[in-house]
C-alpha cells in the first residue's frame, strides 16, 4: 500500500528516494503545513553525497525556527518522478510537503477514511 491513513488518522505515502548510494523506499507523513519537498532524518545524510545549494530558515509547528542546508533529490511515486528540495532534520520522521503535492489532486477524506493522489 503506497498511500494510506494510519491508526492516528495521519496520511502516509511511500516514495522512492534516490540517495547517492542506492534508491531507498521511505514511508512519509504527508504534511500539508510543510511548504518544502521532503525532509529526511539526519542519520541518512551520510548516504547523500551532493553539496547543498542554499541554506533556508524553517519555522516548525511550535513556532521555533531552524536553519538547514537545502539539497535537490529525485523521488518517485508510481511512474511519476520529481526533483524536490530536501532537508535533513534531527527528527526520525520523514515528511513530504506541498512541493511534492503540487501538480497532483490530493484528497484526504476523514469521514470515510480514504486518501487519494491523482
Amino acid at each position: 500500500m503506497n498511500l494510506y491513513i494510519d491508526k492516528k488518522n495521519h496520511p502516509h505515502i511511500k516514495l522512492t528516494v534516490f540517495l547517492s548510494s542506492k534508491p531507498l523506499i521511505v514511508d512519509c507523513y504527508v504534511d500539508t503545513g510543510f511548504s518544502g519537498g521532503i525532509s529526511l532524518p539526519a542519520d541518512l545524510h551520510s548516504h547523500f553525497k551532493q553539496d547543498a545549494y542554499t541554506i533556508q530558515d524553517f519555522e516548525i509547528g511550535d513556532g521555533s525556527t531552524f536553519s538547514s542546508d537545502v539539497y535537490k533529490i529525485k523521488v518517485q511515486y508510481g511512474q511519476t518522478s520529481k526533483y524536490l528540495t530536501l532537508i535533513f532534520t534531527p527528527s526520525p520522521d520523514i515528511l513530504v510537503g506541498i512541493e511534492f503535492l503540487t501538480g497532483f489532486k490530493f484528497t484526504l477524506d476523514l469521514k470515510n477514511f480514504k486518501i487519494q493522489l491523482e
